[in-house]
């Protein structure tokens, strides 16, 4: 007997909540190895992906979903390691605004690399068209989310 959507809207809820702490603590473990904590990395990845761009404080909270002095803690070891660079608003000097630093790009590929070999025994059993398929799904997934991030009961 199959079940109903609401069902297995539940099923899979459970199971990506099990998936999530999985992977939190298994990136944790892989990137401890480089320095980095998972949000850590994260910000940094997220930075690079969008590396024409400058960030505040604020703005990396939100679409980080980081609380304000999470994010503020993050950062500060980033600007450390000089992984991001911050510049000040010319009209309003309390405005940062953040970027990542050429040695930021050139760690977080270095890490990628580092780290590709057990991403990809992940996936040792998968087909590409499997992959390929659960991929998408998980896109499609992420950008619902994203575009819904405030709407709850809606």
């Amino acid at each position: 007997m199959s079940k109903k959507k609401e069902e297995l809207a539940g099923d899979i809820a459970l199971s990506l909540g099990i998936l999530s702490q999985l992977y939190t603590t298994r990136m944790n473990k892989l990137l401890s190895e480089h320095g980095f904590t998972l949000s850590q990395f994260s910000v940094l990845s997220h930075c690079s992906r969008h590396s024409a761009e400058s960030w505040t404080i604020s703005s990396l909270a939100k679409i980080m979903e980081i609380n304000q002095p999470g994010i503020t803690k993050i950062v500060q070891k980033l600007l450390g390691k000089e992984l991001l660079s911050v510049t000040k608003d010319e009209k309003d000097s309390r405005r940062k605004y953040l970027q990542i630093t050429p040695a930021g790009l050139k760690e977080l590929q270095s890490v990628y690399q580092k780290t590709e070999p057990d991403v990809s025994s992940w996936f040792a059993q998968w087909n590409s068209g499997t992959m390929e398929e659960f991929n998408g799904n998980l896109q499609r997934l992420s950008a619902w989310l994203g575009e819904n991030r405030d709407a709850f009961g809606e």
